[in-house]
């Protein structure tokens, strides 16, 4: 088997300091990139730089607030070299349509949709400049089937499949490549906030492959997109839900579509 190299290429994570985010940076690490953990928490994204480090590959924490367009252009001005983005970072707030509110739905908005649009914006020129980039927005399966957080959340992971489609068409010709990954049914925090211990046994359930996903489940997808394997994929939305988001495990009683 070729390996996956990633060697002399530099990566830098929104989001990344614990769940999905953490899983991409120590998988993009193992494949040999080094390391540019972002996130409001300090302590945990220094945490997860410092473990990175002592595996002998580079990773630096900078704090980052994704809808700071200030912040951000001044952290692209400082790394030029990123020409590996994953915009991971994102909330979910969980509310009844009836129950939402304007502050929920323009913070989920602004965070998850505009902040991947603001980073993406800072990162992209330098990209240009060397003919070459891949850039991956963390979506959600949400955003095929209005489940989940709401409908908030569900409306702003759909702009970033329209995001991903409108830059892969425009970018392609700099050689910039640039895919959604949509996970659903990830055994995170987020997760097991939102549903409660017996819901979350259940899950598997539900599922063809038989279990819910993991962090490392969405990493593996995210490090494949980010290498030269992926070098003629662009433009797609990958759905990581163990085949949920369209089939049921037991398809003789329930039929093959649930958008449940």
């Amino acid at each position: 088997m070729i390996p996956l190299d990633l060697t002399g290429h530099c990566a830098l994570v929104t989001g990344a300091a614990i769940g999905i985010g953490r899983a991409i940076c120590m998988t993009l690490a193992e494949a040999g990139a080094r390391v540019i953990i972002t996130d409001v928490d300090a302590n945990a994204g220094q945490k997860t730089a410092a473990e990175i480090v002592s595996r002998g590959v580079r990773a630096q924490f900078f704090p980052l607030n994704v809808t700071d367009g200030e912040a951000a252009e001044r952290l692209a001005a400082e790394l030029p070299e990123v020409d590996i983005l994953i915009n991971n970072a994102g909330i979910c707030p969980r509310l009844d349509f009836v129950a939402l509110d304007m502050a929920t739905w323009r913070r989920t908005v602004e965070i998850n949709l505009t902040g991947t649009f603001i980073v993406s914006r800072v990162f992209v020129p330098s990209m240009v400049n060397r003919k070459y980039g891949r850039i991956i927005h963390i979506g959600s399966a949400s955003s095929i089937t209005g489940s989940g957080g709401g409908a908030h959340y569900a409306a702003s992971k759909y702009g970033i499949q329209g995001l991903t489609r409108a830059m892969a068409r425009e970018l392609g010709r700099s050689g910039i490549t640039v895919n959604c990954v949509a996970p659903r049914v990830i055994v995170t925090d987020l997760l097991m906030h939102l549903y409660d211990a017996e819901r979350l046994r259940d899950l598997g359930k539900d599922i063809p492959i038989g279990r819910a996903g993991l962090p490392q489940d969405v990493a593996n997808a995210v490090v494949f997109l980010a290498s030269d394997y992926a070098g003629y994929v662009t433009g797609q939305v990958i759905l990581v839900d163990g085949g949920r988001t369209f089939a049921k495990a037991n398809w003789s009683e329930i039929g093959w579509l649930d958008l449940t």
